[in-house]
């Protein structure tokens, strides 16, 4: 999963575009990107926080590992 904290620059187009192409490049890999505007961050923590443990919450349970495991005896 990917947070990306939105400021003011994000409002014109071309920042709405490269936004798109960002998310499209990550749900290929399998990541989902979470969008929280800057002003949320710096004005209630505690909702964007929440933000992004309901986005945490919501992909559980892991669906893949992101290690293959340890061979027998090690590790």
């Amino acid at each position: 999963m990917v947070v990306e904290v939105d400021g003011d620059s994000h409002d014109d187009e071309l920042a709405v575009e490269d936004d798109d192409h960002r998310s499209r490049y990550f749900a290929r890999l399998g990541i989902d990107v979470v969008r929280i505007e800057n002003s949320q961050v710096l004005r209630e923590s505690d909702s964007a926080a929440d933000t992004i443990i309901l986005a945490i919450l919501a992909r559980l349970p892991l669906t893949r590992r992101f290690a293959q495991p340890s061979p027998k005896g090690e590790g």
